[in-house]
């Protein structure tokens, strides 16, 4: 399950699944105690406040969030503390910049900003799977022809968040002689476990591949393919890779090895 690493989380509710190809950009019109509290409900993945220190995950990209009548089922929506009026802040414009990158680096989404005096309000169709991209809400056509919301980001704001942010580099090629483990095991319900600076969080009952070689956590197969190569038939995969093991773990051994990073031993 794609969580950014860089960003605090605090897990909401969750929907369907989603195989995101565009984004969706947002004005709150609120502040950040009361747009926080919304954000919890499954209406979207990422707010960005004003202040800095001010941003959050409240769902994996690859479930559906609320956000967008009309984008629901191919975007992910961004929510940016504020009003159509208001600037973005150096630490909104610094925040979108890295969740717009990492979300290209992720899901192959391209960093293509369709600008809102461009087309009529309301007017493109997400849902179809034809756009691919970024757009601001007001954009966006309804499923259903309801009311249609007007908030929406310059082109000069996007420009800035994007330009700002170097696009990440590519993982390294994994290579058959590299020494590479991969721990494997689930959480017990109602637990919650994480990376030891608490920046990636694990959601209780997820498969979790752990690749030792630089200690990277992925939260599912699918991120760790996504992210690294790693296929989900990864016996047959490490079978043929002398440089990699797999391990099977019970959950007390997993939460030791998330907390400390401890190499396991054969």
């Amino acid at each position: 399950m794609p969580w950014m690493p860089a960003c605090p989380s605090d897990v909401g509710v969750f929907h369907g699944p989603l195989d995101p190809i565009a984004i969706v950009t947002h004005r709150t019109y609120g502040a950040w105690g009361g747009d926080y509290s919304v954000g919890k409900q499954g209406i979207f993945h990422f707010l960005i406040g004003k202040n800095d220190g001010n941003w959050v995950q409240f769902a994996p990209t690859d479930v559906v969030q609320y956000h967008c009548n009309g984008a629901n089922f191919t975007a992910v929506g961004i929510e940016i503390e504020g009003t159509n009026e208001d600037d973005l802040t150096p630490w909104q414009s610094a925040r979108l910049g890295d969740v717009l990158q990492w979300l290209h680096a992720t899901h192959g989404i391209p960093l293509d900003y369709l600008d809102p005096n461009s087309v009529a309000p309301a007017s493109v169709h997400v849902n179809d799977g034809n756009f691919r991209g970024v757009i601001s809400h007001v954009s966006v056509m309804t499923d259903d022809g309801s009311q249609q919301h007007t908030d929406e980001i310059s082109v000069a704001a996007f420009n800035a968040a994007v330009n700002a942010q170097p696009a990440p580099a590519p993982p390294a090629p994994r290579t058959q002689g590299s020494k590479m483990e991969i721990i494997v095991g689930s959480l017990p319900k109602d637990s919650a476990w994480g990376s030891p600076d608490g920046a990636v969080p694990i959601p209780a009952n997820d498969a979790v591949a752990l690749l030792v070689q630089g200690s990277t956590i992925c939260g599912s197969w699918a991120e760790a393919k996504a992210q690294y190569g790693v296929p989900s038939g990864a016996k047959a995969w490490a079978d043929a890779h002398p440089g990699v093991e797999i391990w099977h773990v019970d959950a007390p051994v997993l939460a030791a090895v998330l907390h400390g990073h401890n190499k396991l031993v054969a």
